[in-house]
């Protein structure tokens, strides 16, 4: 794809950029992409260390037990499990609102839905901070190492119980089938077999107070220690755990893993289907950089990528966490407590880590498009319903139409809220009921409606 220079982009192509690499435009952060220019602006979100993120780090500290150990907190502090286990998911989307580093909190919800472990019950929900988040953007041998041994992964898929002699097949399977090689990769139902042989052993060191807690652990005496054959990898006897970690630095180097993990990811940022040259761009930079996902990621988000998606006329259907995201990013409505935005996920069907299977959350569209009402019921809660959030809505808002007539506010919100990417035909009926309104109609119930309705916009729910 040849390169093309922002000042000669289309009119929407920064939206579309922040609609891929951010949890909904602003204003804000259009105004930074402009200022930079699409390069500099995606470096620094790609060296999210250097990103000031105060203002939520300091929130964070409302909650103190996202800093300590688990089982200091459950064993020692007697907190609600459930109370627990419902605020880490929503102070996940907290992160996702808040955070300056939008770039990487993208990045962790892909992975973590790459990755994906369904969370039904506390145990084992703090591996995000140690396994996933550390390594979203470094190389996929890593990530992919750090995650295998992950107690919560492990958990998850019955590794704990994987024993010589009664080897439990879950981990294997899905290493090679979702997280590496794709269901069409090469390898058979006899490299599955012997990975899961290789695997037994790798378990998490119970804590006395708190059982389902601990940190990995390889059990020798649970382990099969026979010669084994994986992947045409011929592993003599008695390799222990070193022999799972040959496997994966193999599998993270196969080309099949380098074009199924590439096109997931180009799936999951840019929207389905994805123009074929991104997609081989994208591949070509994870084998120069022996997958360093950092440069995987530069390349699917380039100003020549997001300019081949404006002229392919790409979009995305939004899921619910985006769309919900994008909600209270561009109202400034004020963010719930987390134990009730997690809630609201539920209702809207895509909380954090609650996707039973381990193929993760859906990226098509006919897995969504179907999944409205919920959406529209806190499209209203959120702009009508509790007086602190509501408040700060029509306040945020009222600020961006203050200065012109009621005759323009379709077209400032939609400016406002998505960069001027609803169909020009919903932005025209919006207004049009604005016009239709008495006279006599207050200026915050206007709003009020006029917000509503672009919520409930079929373009708002696609990016």
């Amino acid at each position: 794809m040849a390169p093309q220079r922002l000042s000669d982009s289309p009119p929407d192509l920064v939206p579309l950029l922040l609609a891929r690499a951010t949890f909904g435009y602003t204003p804000e952060e259009a105004g930074r992409v402009r200022s930079v220019g699409h390069d500099a602006w995606l470096a620094e979100q790609l060296q999210p260390e250097r990103i000031d993120d105060s203002e939520l780090d300091a929130e964070l500290t409302r909650w103190p037990w996202l800093a300590r150990d688990i089982r200091f907190t459950i064993g020692k502090e007697k907190f609600d499990p459930r109370q627990l286990r419902s605020e880490f998911k929503g102070i996940r989307l907290l992160r996702a609102v808040k955070s300056k580093r939008q770039l990487l909190e993208r990045a962790v919800e892909y992975w973590s839905n790459h990755f994906s472990v369904y969370i039904g019950a506390l145990a084992r929900i703090f591996d995000d901070s140690a396994a996933w988040r550390p390594h979203v953007l470094g190389r996929f041998e890593d990530l992919l190492i750090a995650v295998t041994r992950s107690p919560t992964m492990i958990f998850y898929l019955d590794n704990h119980s994987n024993t010589a002699g009664a080897a439990n097949e879950n981990l294997a399977r899905e290493i090679l089938e979702l997280h590496t090689l794709g269901s069409d990769g090469p390898y058979t139902e006899s490299d599955v077999r012997e990975l899961a042989r290789a695997l037994t052993g790798w378990t998490f060191e119970a804590d006395k107070e708190s059982p389902d807690f601990g940190g990995y652990r390889f059990d020798e005496s649970r382990h099969d220690a026979g010669p084994k054959e994986i992947l045409g990898i011929s592993f003599p006897a008695g390799g222990g755990d070193q022999d799972v970690l040959t496997v994966l630095r193999h599998l993270a180097k196969k080309p099949e893993t380098a074009d199924h993990v590439v096109r997931r990811m180009a799936r999951w940022f840019l929207g389905v289907p994805v123009p074929d040259e991104i997609v081989e761009d994208g591949k070509g930079r994870w084998f120069e950089t022996d997958g360093d996902l950092r440069e995987v990621l530069r390349t699917l988000l380039s100003e020549a990528a997001i300019a081949c998606l404006a002229a392919a006329g790409q979009t995305s259907f939004r899921r619910p966490l985006e769309w919900l995201t994008a909600v209270y990013r561009g109202s400034g409505a004020a963010f719930p407590e987390p134990a009730h935005a997690h809630r609201l996920a539920q209702r809207l069907g895509q909380a954090p880590y609650e996707w039973y299977s381990p193929d993760g959350y859906p990226d098509d569209r006919a897995s969504w498009v179907g999944l409205m009402e919920p959406r529209w019921a806190a499209a209203s809660e959120i702009v009508r319903g509790s007086a602190q959030a509501g408040q700060a809505a029509l306040a945020t808002l009222g600020q961006v139409v203050a200065s012109c007539p009621r005759e323009s506010w379709a077209a400032r919100l939609d400016a406002h809220w998505t960069g001027g990417r609803l169909r020009p035909q919903e932005v025209h009926e919006i207004q049009a009921y604005l016009d239709a309104l008495p006279t006599e109609t207050p200026p915050e119930a206007a709003l009020a409606d006029a917000c509503e309705l672009i919520l409930t916009c079929p373009s708002f729910h696609e990016i």
